[in-house]
């Protein structure tokens, strides 16, 4: 992966209003590993980059085929477990748009995968 797409991934979650520590726990990875992605130093698997689209709700050209759904489960035990869940259930800053917007994705993706 090269640095526009590491740029690109800081941009995406600055923008978001979530902290490295926030996504790392939403990967189920260490904080460094997600610091090591957004200077280009480490290159995620087709699954990381998979939760990082349902994340940002961005698309990255970088992403390929994966097991969506359980991306999905992954992601959606994850994020009930996010610590400090409360500080973004007002819905008023980035954190909580990104936040509940990614619920709701997840949600649609769960409800997609059981139709088929």
């Amino acid at each position: 992966m090269g640095t526009n797409f590491a740029l690109d991934i800081k941009v995406a979650r600055r923008r978001s209003g979530l902290s490295q520590a926030d996504v790392a726990h939403l990967l189920g990875v260490h904080r460094t590993r997600v610091s090591k992605l957004e200077r280009g130093r480490y290159t995620p698997s087709a699954d990381e980059l998979a939760s990082l689209s349902l994340i940002y709700g961005k698309q990255f050209p970088e992403l390929g085929s994966s097991t969506l759904p359980e991306i999905c489960r992954s992601l959606s035990e994850r994020l009930g477990t996010l610590p400090n869940r409360s500080d973004y259930a007002s819905g008023l800053s980035n954190k909580a748009h990104t936040l509940n917007a990614l619920a709701e994705r997840l949600e649609a993706s769960s409800r997609t995968a059981y139709e088929h």
